[in-house]
């Protein structure tokens, strides 16, 4: 047999195991991995020495902001940025322009992605109405929905109104829907209690509160842990299997707290706590909270809190199924205003969350088996499209990531592929950075360059990959 790639001499890792061999692809699926005597023939060969080998990271939350709001980030610039980060997959937020609620607009905001994606992608839809829930996922190849339970009193976007659903009747009508349909259908939530996010927004203006830390308590404090518990509940009593509670980490105690609770309740308490009682239900970290490494809040580095250690325990604890920085692109003049309750939030993570973590795996915070379980295989397990994604096996679509774990870096946001042209982690050290990123058999980054062209990324269609 002769096929068309051949990786050899670099470690494969995968979750539970790290072993070296020789990976050989056909027709963009893993044919064969194996010693090097047993390895077939190859039209093209990529020598690993010294690389690890890990499966393609999949992405279930990025905003690339498509359609409607293209000048801060677009299919083809944020496919980019992800494929840089090491990234072969990805699911892209509805709260686009229009947002992506209905049967058509799902329809179309496919089209645009297939046309000038890099890497595979499929997105989620705005579940907002129950009967357009059931025509989305029926009529199309819909992986699952995202609820938005909030909304701003005075700002409309990004927060969407047209989008958001906290209204408990409206809530359980759209989970019995879904669960009526099936069980497993997987569904992200920005959990939120709108009551209680208004109240804590104005007594906060009217102290006179206006830095980042008030905005972040005003904005994503304790009302998303109330929000989180009852979204929780509500999949718990109509047998949700596949609850993705987003944003664990944000609305931990700030470097300078405003609001003065006697006992504080957060994302991460609440999750560890439903958890231990049995709930079905996913924590995705937003790393950001942890890796961002020095505690002046701006409009760039707004996430930062100061228990490192409470969300580096969560993490060994398993409370965190799912890791990455969100990609949430703003324009500085959108992010950065004189008065913070006019800014945008927004990050940019895409890119540089690989390099992040990876310097942690080298300062022994976590395994290169467990950031391969909370970035490649727990991701696609919980979007029900495993062992074809996240996985480095035969039969597995060869979706891979080369690591230098060695090579030292510094993060440059001159040098992102992302609309917006910004970092976070601007001037950052790291240790260990994706090198290629390869796209069923085919290399779409390579050492610092785009090497496919956009729309070759595929939409996963769930009734091709739903496992």
């Amino acid at each position: 047999m002769s096929v068309d790639l051949v990786i050899k001499n670099g470690t494969i890792h995968t979750s539970s195991n790290s072993y070296a061999a020789d990976i050989a692809i056909k027709d963009g699926i893993i044919v064969h991995i194996g010693t090097s005597a047993t390895t077939p023939s190859a039209t093209e060969t990529i020598d690993a020495t010294g690389k690890e080998i890990l499966p393609g990271l999949v992405n279930q939350h990025v905003h690339f902001r498509e359609p409607g709001q293209t000048h801060k980030e677009d299919f083809e610039k944020g496919s980019q940025a992800a494929a840089a980060g090491g990234y072969t997959m990805y699911m892209d937020m509805p709260n686009c322009t229009p947002i992506t609620n209905t049967l058509e607009r799902y329809q179309d905001k496919v089209a645009l992605a297939s046309e000038k994606s890099l890497i595979d992608h499929n997105s989620w839809a705005g579940a907002t109405d129950p009967d357009e829930v059931v025509k989305i996922y029926n009529n199309t190849g819909n992986i699952g929905f995202k609820i938005f339970m909030h909304r701003h009193p005075e700002v409309e976007y990004p927060y969407v109104p047209e989008l958001a659903v906290y209204e408990t009747n409206r809530l359980y009508n759209i989970f019995d829907a879904i669960a009526k349909m099936d069980k497993n259908i997987p569904i992200s939530i920005h959990p939120s209690d709108v009551p209680l996010a208004d109240e804590l927004f104005y007594r906060l203006k009217a102290m006179g509160a206006d830095d980042y830390s008030a905005l972040r308590e005003g904005k994503d404090g304790m009302n998303m842990t109330l929000g989180c518990f009852e979204a929780a509940f509500l999949a718990h009593i109509t047998g949700l299997k596949h609850l993705n509670i987003l944003h664990l980490g944000f609305n931990e105690i700030t470097p300078k707290p405003h609001l003065d609770f006697e006992n504080r309740v957060t994302l991460v308490d609440l999750v560890r706590k439903l958890k231990s009682w049995g709930w079905d239900l996913h924590g995705e970290a937003e790393a950001s909270t942890f890796l961002q490494r020095d505690s002046n809040i701006n409009w760039k580095r707004r996430w930062y809190t100061p228990d490192h250690e409470k969300l580096w325990k969560a993490l060994d604890d398993e409370v965190f199924d799912l890791m990455l920085i969100e990609h949430a692109p703003q324009l500085e003049e959108e992010a950065n205003k004189p008065d913070v309750w006019d800014a945008a939030s927004g990050l940019l993570g895409a890119q540089d969350f690989l390099p992040l973590i990876l310097t942690e795996v080298n300062n022994g915070r976590l395994t290169i088996n467990k950031l391969v379980k909370m970035t490649s295989e727990n991701p696609a397990k919980f979007l029900g499209i495993y062992p074809k994604k996240g996985a480095i096996q035969v039969g597995s679509d060869a979706d891979i990531t080369l690591v230098d774990l060695n090579r030292k870096s510094v993060i440059d946001e001159s040098k992102t592929f992302a609309k917006a042209g910004w970092s976070s982690f601007d001037g950052y050290d790291v240790i260990g950075v994706p090198t290629q990123t390869i796209v069923r058999g085919t290399v779409v980054y390579d050492e610092g360059e785009i090497t496919a062209d956009p729309g070759y990324g595929k939409y996963v269609d769930k009734n091709e990959y739903f496992h």
